[in-house]
């Protein structure tokens, strides 16, 4: 009997199903994951990246402000040698010329008077550009125009960088044009400047004969912040 009762209990344990191994095609026991989702970390020693950072904006560029500013005035004056009754002056944007000369026959003294102005020559000039420019030339006899035989001619001009604006009477015959006024305008492209310190010249011509002549302006080139 005992060794019935072996046999029976080996029998029962042989077909038992293998829960650890099912057979091909079988489903898996119920209530037991198949694996088990460990989160991935990482590994000790590894160098964890570093936090998106914004690159600051770059510094913006400094823009200066270039122009050749005004840095001296020099006038060149003549008076005809000196002669009495010959003058030239210069005040501001103004050359003023007086010729005294003996009247024809029977006649007083006569003075011939004439006034050369000009406007744009400013404390500093933009470079590249085109400025307006104005020039202007007056005349006038002081006496009798049947009492002078005085001819003559006269021009106010003002030049840069062989650019010229100019107001010219190339010939006044004060016996039959005892007074005049004419003027002019027109631009003038400045020039470019290629370095601090750089000098620029403009020139206004103011004469009659032999009085008067020319004022120089001499302009500096520089750049500031505005």
């Amino acid at each position: 009997m005992y060794f019935l009762a072996v046999l029976i209990l080996a029998a029962l344990a042989c077909n038992l199903p293998d829960s650890e191994n099912p057979a091909p095609g079988e489903p898996a026991p119920t209530g037991f994951p198949m694996s088990t989702q460990i989160p991935a970390t990482s590994p000790p020693g590894a160098i964890e990246p570093l936090p998106e950072t914004i690159s600051p904006d770059p510094t913006p560029e400094i823009e200066l402000v270039c122009n050749w500013y005004l840095n001296s005035v020099t006038p060149a004056l003549g008076t005809g040698g000196g002669a009495p009754g010959m003058s030239a002056d210069f005040e501001g944007a103004w050359v003023g010329t007086r010729f005294t000369h003996n009247g024809n026959f029977g006649c007083e003294e006569q003075t011939y008077v004439t006034a050369h102005e000009w406007n744009g020559l400013f404390e500093f000039l933009r470079p590249g550009l085109d400025q307006t420019f104005s020039v202007s030339l007056t005349w006038r006899l002081e006496g009798t125009s049947e009492c002078t035989s005085l001819s003559t001619g006269a021009v106010t001009a003002i030049t840069i960088a062989s650019q010229t604006v100019e107001i010219r009477q190339s010939q006044i015959i004060l016996s039959s044009e005892p007074d005049g006024d004419l003027t002019n305008s027109g631009k003038i492209k400045i020039p470019s400047g290629s370095q601090e310190g750089e000098i620029l010249t403009a020139s206004v011509h103011a004469s009659s004969g032999s009085l008067g002549g020319t004022i120089a302006y001499e302009y500096v080139y520089g750049c500031e912040t505005p």
